[in-house]
C-alpha cells in the first residue's frame, strides 16, 4: 500500500505526513511510501494508471477550488476502486455532500478537532485499513456506470442490498455506513453480478450477507438483522 496526502497548506501537510510516517513505523506496518502533495495533478501523476489498494487523506478545498478534493476522489476511483478515501478538512459543511460524488468515502476528519482526537482518527483509519483491507481483488468490487455517467465502485463486503425507489429506474444501494442512489434497471444489475441475488421484485441482496430465509413469514434476514420481504 501507499499513503497519499492532498493538502495545500504546508503546516497542515507536514503535520499529517509526520503523523502517518511515525505511526506506520511505530506499528511496523509494511508500506510502499507516504506521498504528500499540494496540487491535485501532482498526486494523479504519482498515482499512475495501475496503482490500487492505497490509503488517501484528501483536503476538500485546494486553492480557490472548494471541491477539488471531491473531484480528485472521482479520478482516484477510476484508477483505484478499492482504496480507502478519507477527507480531511476544516469545511465540515461539505460532509453531507461527499456521498453525492459516488466515491465511497471511508471517513470525514475535521481539522478543527482537538489534537489528540484528530490523531486518533488518522490512526484508526490506518488500523482499519490494515485489519480489513490488506488483500482485495477486483473480483471483490461491484463496479457499474449508471445511465447518468456516474461510476460506482464499492466493495461487495460493504453492500447489504439494492432496492427500488419511488422514481422510475432509480435504485438505492444500501451499505453499512451510507447509501447511494443511481439510475439503472434492476435486471441489468442481475446480469452483471452473480453476488447480488433477487429475493423480491424490489430487492437484490448480497448473498454473502444473507443469514436466513423465513419462507413462512416471507422475509429474508441479513447478518446485521435487517429484514426484507421475499
Amino acid at each position: 500500500m501507499k499513503v497519499f496526502i492532498l493538502e495545500d497548506e504546508p503546516v497542515q501537510q507536514f503535520r499529517i505526513e509526520g503523523l502517518v510516517i511515525d505511526y506506520l513505523k511505530k506499528k511496523n506496518y509494511l508500506n510502499d511510501g507516504v506521498f504528500a502533495f499540494g496540487r491535485t495533478r501532482d498526486l494523479l501523476e504519482e498515482l499512475g494508471v495501475s496503482s490500487q489498494n492505497n490509503i488517501y487523506f484528501l483536503d476538500i478545498m485546494i486553492g480557490n477550488n472548494e471541491k477539488a478534493g471531491l473531484e480528485i476522489a472521482e479520478e482516484i476511483r477510476k484508477i483505484d476502486p478499492i482504496g480507502q478515501i478519507n477527507f480531511v478538512t476544516t469545511h465540515s459543511e461539505f460532509a453531507p455532500i461527499t456521498y453525492e460524488y459516488f466515491v465511497n468515502a471511508h471517513d470525514f476528519i475535521d481539522k478543527l478537532l482537538p489534537q489528540m482526537a484528530f490523531d486518533k482518527k488518522i490512526f484508526r483509519n490506518i488500523d482499519q485499513y490494515v485489519e480489513t483491507n490488506r488483500i482485495k481483488t477486483f473480483q471483490q468490487v461491484f463496479s457499474y456506470t449508471s445511465k447518468t455517467g456516474k461510476r460506482i465502485d464499492v466493495l461487495y463486503s460493504n453492500i447489504c442490498y439494492i432496492e427500488t425507489s419511488g422514481s422510475p429506474h432509480k435504485l438505492i444501494l444500501q451499505m453499512d455506513s451510507e447509501s447511494l442512489s443511481f439510475y439503472v434497471n434492476m435486471n441489468d444489475i442481475e446480469e452483471v453480478s452473480d453476488k447480488l441475488v433477487r429475493i423480491h421484485r424490489s430487492f437484490l441482496v448480497n448473498k454473502d450477507r444473507l443469514k436466513e430465509l423465513c419462507l413462512k413469514e416471507r422475509i429474508a434476514v441479513l447478518d446485521d438483522g435487517t429484514k426484507l420481504p421475499i
